[in-house]
């Protein structure tokens, strides 16, 4: 599982940054890399967090 989900995370940041390299770096760009560290943030840190009561 954790395989898919960082395969999930590269696959949507390569193509982030694949899209700002071919039209041009632009805000939604920018916005587009935010959502997607913090939906790494979120994802690996539930993965990688301590559960309640440990």
């Amino acid at each position: 599982m954790l395989a898919v989900t960082l395969l999930f995370l590269v696959g949507f940041t390569t193509l982030t940054i694949h899209a700002a390299i071919d039209r041009g770096f632009t805000i939604l760009s920018v916005i587009s890399l935010l959502v997607v560290g913090l939906l790494a943030i979120g994802i690996l840190g539930a993965i990688w967090g301590r559960r309640p009561g440990e």
